[in-house]
């Protein structure tokens, strides 16, 4: 009886992985050369490559702060474009990145994410999909608001 020697996991990962990286995308709103009939940038293009001025999928119209025990910050945005999708969201607050920024809403209005220590006066937010460039959404922090 002749043992047949069978490719290990490690392996078959390798092939397949290998297998992976040799299949080509085409991006299905190209035309001939590459161009998007669209006039967007090809697929192989990163989005922030896109024309300037360029509308943000991702805004923020509101957002507010709940501190936590052990020190860091509940952010709640309130806006558009939080779809979830492969690529996640991305943004900052001033210098600090948003952890965790998570779609919160059904209907793509609301996001949620953790910051590392309230912001400082004038941190401006800025969002996007971590494949293209952030946008500036208009919004700053004021600092706290004073009680009534």
């Amino acid at each position: 009886m002749s043992a047949r020697a069978r490719p290990g996991p490690r392996l078959v990962g390798l092939l397949a992985l290998a297998l992976a990286s040799a299949c080509t995308a085409r991006d299905p709103g190209a035309g001939a050369g590459g161009a998007r009939r669209d006039g967007g940038p090809p697929a192989s293009q990163p989005a922030s490559a896109a024309t300037p001025g360029r509308a943000c999928r991702v805004t923020a119209t509101a957002m507010w702060f709940l501190p936590r025990p052990d020190g860091r910050v509940d952010v709640v945005l309130r806006g558009r474009g939080f779809m979830p999708r492969a690529v996640p969201l991305g943004g900052r607050l001033g210098r600090q990145p948003l952890h965790h920024l998570t779609p919160t809403s059904g209907r793509d209005t609301a996001a949620a994410a953790i910051i590392d220590r309230l912001p400082r006066s004038g941190d401006r937010l800025s969002l996007g999909y971590l494949d293209e460039a952030p946008c500036d959404t208009g919004l700053s922090y004021e600092g706290p608001v004073p009680p009534r």
